[in-house]
């Protein structure tokens, strides 16, 4: 654990930095290559599963499930900077991260289709 600086906020310490997620530029640096390895990582523990060894459908499934948490986490990131407390968005998360896999388990249906 770094030292704290003097005259520094306990609870400042305590969170990640805020200019990367406020600088679209910095962002996008930040997590293009965490992507990339990760939905290659994802694909190869995806493939490993699989007795028919299909690599397209595991590339798929691992972008769709990356993209899932890639939302959630930034939807988590939007409350915290607003102000929310994690403990009273926790309830909220949970919900919303059940909602997403289960999107992706049991696909999208309709939806998107015009079908009401």
């Amino acid at each position: 654990m770094l030292p704290r600086r003097t005259g520094q906020r306990a609870d400042r310490a305590e969170r990640p930095p805020r200019l990367p997620r406020r600088t679209p530029a910095l962002l996008l640096r930040a997590t293009t290559g965490y992507d990339h390895r990760a939905q290659a990582l994802l694909t190869d523990k995806l493939l490993a599963q699989d007795p028919v060894g299909d690599e397209l459908t595991a590339r798929i499934a691992a972008a769709q499930l990356l993209a899932a948490q890639l939302t959630l986490t930034g939807e988590n990131q939007r409350r915290l900077l607003a102000g929310g407390r994690a403990a009273d968005a926790l309830p909220t998360a949970l919900d919303q991260a059940h909602r997403a896999f289960a999107l992706i388990e049991h696909g999208l249906g309709d939806y998107g289709s015009g079908a009401a």
